[in-house]
């Protein structure tokens, strides 16, 4: 999400690719600037910021051309904060499924949980007019 934003928003950067933790060990010099290991993360006037929708909001702020999120007293701010919300829950369905692979009794609600879950994307991706979850003519 952030690096799609970045590029929506024509916003210079560098990737530095960090292993997610099911890949291995974070690098020492990471741990270091960023403790909790938590990922993305970006470095912005020397700060740290972790967590997708942080980061977002703080890109929208700090670069308010062409804005991504809706405004904060908007029905769309309301449903964006809902799918991302949904957006979450399916993230935590796929890493369930991914990290418990198999049919044993784990497995099989790993399954079951992630299915149920692309089901309510599905229906939130019908609510709305056009092929973006919050409607308009451009992505969203």
């Amino acid at each position: 999400k952030v690096w799609l934003l970045l590029e929506e928003k024509q916003i210079p950067y560098k990737i530095e690719k960090v292993p997610m933790r099911s890949y291995g060990d974070k690098p020492e010099w990471f741990l270091r600037k960023v403790p909790s290991g938590l990922l993305p993360v970006i470095e912005l006037d020397g700060e740290m910021i972790t967590e997708s929708l942080v980061i977002m909001q703080i890109l929208d702020q700090t670069f308010p051309d062409n804005p991504a999120l809706p405004a904060g007293d908007s029905p769309q701010f309301q449903r964006a904060n809902a799918l991302l919300k949904l957006e979450r829950e399916l993230f935590g369905a796929w890493c369930e499924l991914t990290f418990r692979p198999g049919m044993g009794p784990f497995g099989a609600r790993a399954v079951s949980s992630f299915s149920e879950c692309m089901d309510r994307v599905d229906q939130a991706l019908g609510e709305t007019d056009g092929p973006w979850f919050l409607g308009g003519e451009s992505p969203s």
